[in-house]
């Protein structure tokens, strides 16, 4: 004859089930939902019955619950104005910096040719960087070194000055 497995009466839904067998003198429900179910039930009951017997309570709960019902209604106030207009969007932001940059740069030059174009615009990001992050000078003499460094624009070639340099022009 098999062993007969015991078996436990769930309190909530009067189902039999079999207990753990860790726990079997502490386990009174079937399952998890019927646990949380007479627990909703047993606090109700409980609140139910301090609402009706204590006055402070009454009147606590009462303040409680007009603060929360006040809130909502803020809530759906505020839900239901239509958000503020966001302002235009500036003309300049549908430009695109670097097309205009380059055109600037095509239009200083008097150029259409892209690869000399292209050719002045790395010499002067060359130049940026050289400005933005310095090098320590390893002669003393600091404008040769300055003008060493900087490729010369083809326009001022002619008059050995570099456009758009620090140092100054020779007389």
């Amino acid at each position: 004859m098999p062993a007969r497995t015991k078996t436990a009466t769930c309190e909530h839904c009067d189902k039999h089930f079999s207990p753990c067998r860790f726990n079997k003198h502490n386990q009174k429900y079937c399952s998890r939902e019927c646990r949380a179910t007479s627990d909703r039930k047993r606090k109700r009951e409980y609140y139910r019955k301090r609402y009706r017997n204590e006055p402070d309570f009454q009147e606590a709960e009462r303040i409680r619950c007009k603060a929360n019902i006040d809130q909502r209604r803020q809530d759906a106030r505020e839900a239901k104005r239509p958000p503020p207009p966001s302002p235009p969007p500036s003309p300049l932001m549908s430009i695109d910096l670097q097309l205009a940059t380059v055109g600037f740069l095509a239009t200083q030059l008097e150029s259409i040719d892209q690869q000399h174009v292209l050719e002045v615009a790395r010499s002067y990001e060359r130049r940026g960087r050289a400005l933005a992050m310095p090098a320590v000078p390893s002669t003393s003499n600091t404008e040769k070194t300055a003008d060493a460094s900087f490729p010369r624009h083809s326009l001022s070639l002619e008059k050995a000055v570099p456009r758009h340099s620090l140092s100054p022009a020779p007389p």
